[in-house]
C-alpha cells in the first residue's frame, strides 16, 4: 500500500477565532470548534451551557465549567505557545539528531520529527506505511524542546502520573494500571494501541461517510442555488405581472371615472336646459296673455269682450297650472336624482383583492420539520402497520406484499411475516446479517445484505436456498433486489446490476452507478433503478440497455433511497432522504 501524502497544515487554522492568536490551553467543543480556555471563560454562560461563538450550538457545562471541557492537545502540539524571550532553536530530525539535520516532516503516529532522508526510509517500512506525515510548518522556528517532548510523548494518567497503557471502552478514557484496579475493574478495556487502531479505522470510515454527505450537500447546495436563480426569475415575472395587473385595473377605474363625469355633465346640461326652457316659455306666455288682455280692454267691443273673456280666463288658469308644476319638489327631485352618484355601501376591499389576484402561499412544513418528524416518529407506514426507529437512531426497513396479501418486513437482522388483514405478526425469523432489501415473486422471498449472497425464503418464513453472485465484486454487499414474473432476479452490488436466471446463473450485467439503493421491475420487465449518489431514478431494459432517466436532481430529487409502483402500476413512488415524492 502506498503511503499517504503528507498534509500541509497551516498555522492560520490554529488561531483562536475570538482573540486571533495562537491557542492558549485550547479547548474543543462538541461541534469541533476550538478556542482558548481563557476566551471561553470570558463568554457568558446561561442555563449551565455555553454557546459556540462560531456555529451557535449549545454545550452543557459540568460543575468544573470551561475547565471540564475536552482539551485539544492536537492543536496545542502542532502550534504551541511561544515564549517571545526564549532563544529560537531549530527542530532537528529525531532519528538522526546527532547529525543536526533539519526536520521536514512530522509523523503523527510515531510522534517524532523526520528529515527528508529519514522520511523516505520511514515510508518504506511496512509498519509505518499507513502513518500520517505532516509537513513541518517552519521547522527552523520550532524550539528543540518541542521535538524532544513530541518524540518521547506517551499518554500519562493525570491522577496517578503513570503511563496509560489501556483504554476503557465503557468510560472512553485512557487508563493506567492503578485506574483499572481502582475504578475500572469491571469495565470493558483494551490495550491503547488496539483501541487507537480501532478508532483510526472508525475515523477513516467517518471521513468517507462525511465525504459522501459533503458531496450530497454540495449537490443540494447547487440545486438550492439553481432554485434560487429560478425563484429570482419567477420573482421578476410575477412582479411585472402585478404591475401590469395594477396598471390595467387603474386604467379601468380611470375610464369609469371619465364615463361617470361625462354622464354627470350631460345630465346637468340636459336638466338645466329643459327646466330653463319651460320657465322662459311660461314667461313669454304670461306676457302674451297680458298684452292680449290689455288690447281687448282698450279696443274691444261689447261683443268681442264677451266672446273672448272666457277664453282669457281659461288660458290664465292653464298657465297658472303649468307654473305650479314647473316649480314643485318633484321637478327638483328629478333634477337632483339625475345628478347623484350611486355606489355600493359594502366594503369593496375584499372584492378588489379577489379581482386583483394573490401571491402564492408557501407551505409552513419545512424540511427540518419533516426530518425531525421522521426522526422522532416513523419511517415506514402501510395502513395500520408502522415500523419505528429505536432509541432515536435511524434504521432501514424494506417491505413487500405477497400475492395472498401478507406483509413481509426486513430490517434490524429480523424477517417478519405479518397478516395483511389484522396486522398480527405471523412469524419472526432471526437473521445473522443486516438485510438491505427484500423482494417477492412466485412464493419466494429474496433478501440481500449478506456479502454476495441472496437468501431465499418461502412466504411462510422458511429458508430454502441461497444464491451466490459469482461474478460480483466480493468487497461489495448485495443491495437492491427485484424479481419479475418470468422469475428473473435483478440485484445491485456497488455500481453493478446483475440479471440472474432463477437458478442463479448470470444472464447479463451492466453498470448502473456508484450507489444503487433500490431496484424494481415494471410490467414490461424494464428495470427501475434508484441512484442515490447521482440523485436520479433511471430506467433500463432487461438486457441492461439504458432507456432514460425518469427523474433527476433537476426535478428536485435528492438522494433517492427507494422506489415502488402504485397498485395500478401507473405511478412511481420515490422515497428520498427528505421525504417521499410521488410521480
Amino acid at each position: 500500500m502506498a503511503s499517504r501524502p503528507a498534509l500541509a497544515f497551516s498555522s492560520q487554522n490554529h488561531l483562536c477565532k475570538l482573540c486571533s492568536k495562537v491557542f492558549d490551553h485550547p479547548k474543543v467543543l462538541p461541534c469541533l470548534h476550538t478556542f482558548c480556555r481563557g476566551c471561553l471563560e470570558n463568554l457568558p454562560a446561561s442555563g449551565g451551557s455555553l454557546t459556540c461563538p462560531t456555529c451557535g450550538q449549545d454545550t452543557p457545562l459540568t460543575q468544573d465549567g470551561v475547565q471540564g471541557l475536552r482539551d485539544n492537545t492536537l492543536a496545542a502540539k502542532l502550534h504551541p505557545q511561544k515564549d517571545p524571550n526564549a532563544k529560537v532553536v531549530r527542530a532537528s530530525c529525531t532519528d538522526c539528531e546527532s547529525n543536526g539535520k533539519d526536520a521536514a516532516f512530522y509523523c503523527f503516529q510515531c510522534m517524532k520529527y523526520l528529515c527528508v532522508d529519514c522520511e523516505e526510509v520511514h515510508r518504506k517500512e511496512d509498519a509505518s506505511q499507513r502513518h500520517e506525515l505532516w509537513i513541518a510548518d517552519s521547522p527552523s522556528e520550532k524550539p528543540k524542546m518541542v521535538a524532544a517532548q513530541s518524540s518521547d510523548e506517551v499518554p500519562k494518567c493525570r491522577e496517578h502520573d503513570q503511563v496509560s497503557v489501556l483504554y476503557c471502552n465503557t468510560c472512553r478514557e485512557v487508563l493506567c494500571p492503578h485506574c483499572v484496579v481502582k475504578t475500572h475493574k469491571l469495565h470493558d478495556f483494551v490495550e491503547i494501541t488496539e483501541a487507537r487502531e480501532t478508532e483510526l479505522k472508525r475515523i477513516e470510515r467517518g471521513i468517507e461517510e462525511a465525504q459522501f454527505c459533503l458531496e450530497n450537500q454540495r449537490r443540494k447546495l447547487e440545486m438550492t442555488e439553481e432554485t434560487a436563480k429560478k425563484a429570482s426569475e419567477q420573482y421578476d415575472t410575477s412582479r411585472q405581472q402585478i404591475q401590469d395587473r395594477s396598471k390595467y385595473l387603474i386604467q379601468l377605474v380611470r375610464e369609469s371615472e371619465e364615463q361617470c363625469l361625462k354622464e354627470l355633465e350631460e345630465n346637468l346640461k340636459t336638466q338645466v336646459e329643459s327646466t330653463s326652457g319651460r320657465q322662459e316659455e311660461l314667461l313669454d306666455s304670461y306676457k302674451n296673455h297680458i298684452d292680449f288682455s290689455q288690447t281687448l280692454l282698450a279696443h274691444g267691443s261689447s261683443t268681442e269682450i264677451l266672446s273672448l273673456g272666457g277664453c282669457l280666463a281659461d288660458r290664465l288658469h292653464s298657465l297658472k297650472m303649468k307654473s305650479v308644476e314647473s316649480g314643485n319638489s318633484d321637478t327638483q327631485s328629478k333634477m337632483s336624482k339625475c345628478l347623484t352618484f350611486a355606489t355600493e355601501k359594502k366594503d369593496v376591499k375584499n372584492d378588489i383583492e379577489s379581482l386583483f389576484g394573490q401571491v402564492g402561499k408557501a407551505d409552513d412544513t419545512t424540511e427540518d420539520n419533516i426530518l425531525k418528524e421522521n426522526r422522532e416518529e416513523t419511517v415506514t407506514s402501510l395502513g395500520g402497520l408502522t415500523t419505528q426507529w429505536k432509541s432515536g437512531r435511524p434504521r432501514s426497513f424494506s417491505l413487500v406484499v405477497t400475492t395472498p396479501g401478507d406483509i413481509i418486513v426486513a430490517g434490524q437482522k429480523v424477517l417478519k411475516i405479518i397478516n395483511g388483514d389484522n396486522l398480527d405478526v405471523i412469524k419472526t425469523v432471526d437473521l445473522k446479517f443486516e438485510p438491505k432489501d427484500v423482494a417477492y415473486s412466485h412464493d419466494n422471498v429474496y433478501l440481500t445484505g449478506d456479502g454476495s449472497s441472496i437468501h431465499i425464503f418461502t412466504s411462510s418464513g422458511i429458508e430454502k436456498d441461497a444464491i451466490n453472485v459469482e461474478d460480483a465484486d466480493q468487497r461489495c454487499n448485495t443491495q437492491g433486489i427485484a424479481a419479475n414474473k418470468p422469475g428473473h432476479i435483478i440485484v445491485s452490488m456497488g455500481a453493478q446490476v446483475y440479471v440472474l436466471l432463477p437458478n442463479g446463473d448470470i444472464e447479463c450485467s451492466f453498470v448502473g452507478s456508484e450507489e444503487l439503493k433500490k431496484l424494481l421491475t415494471h410490467e414490461d420487465d424494464n428495470i427501475i433503478v434508484a441512484d442515490c449518489r447521482n440523485d436520479r431514478v433511471s430506467k433500463f431494459g432487461r438486457d441492461g440497455a439504458f432507456i432514460k432517466h425518469v427523474i433527476t436532481k433537476h426535478d428536485g430529487l435528492f438522494a433517492p433511497m427507494g422506489v415502488a409502483l402504485s397498485r395500478d402500476g401507473r405511478s412511481l413512488i420515490v422515497s428520498s432522504l427528505v421525504g417521499g415524492m410521488p410521480l
